[in-house]
């Protein structure tokens, strides 16, 4: 059986923008010259927070805010809606 890598129509090569790995042995600045260029950024390394970069404090603000992501935040109604009171256009309409 042959290997993925021999079957070429079935991968793409994507630019280093889609694949930025963060830590210490990784020269990842060379890979864009803007934050926003950055599709998929990710460590593989357990001093995530720590690792040297230009722009780590905003690696690191996004990281701990997905971090506090739970979904609970989802599951509650953000705004409640007053089902008994409408509106004059609303009643007009329905006449």
């Amino acid at each position: 059986m042959p290997s993925l890598s021999s079957i070429h129509i079935l991968y793409n090569n994507l630019p280093c923008q889609w694949n930025v790995q963060l830590s210490d042995n990784t020269r990842s600045e060379l890979c864009y010259t803007e934050v926003t260029d950055l599709k998929v950024i990710h460590w593989n390394s357990p001093k995530k927070l720590k690792v040297k970069n230009k722009h780590v404090e905003f690696f690191r603000n996004l990281y701990l805010t997905f971090l506090e992501y739970d979904g609970n935040l989802l599951r509650r109604e953000l705004f409640g809606c007053n089902n008994t009171k409408t509106s004059l256009k609303e009643r007009e309409l329905s006449k």
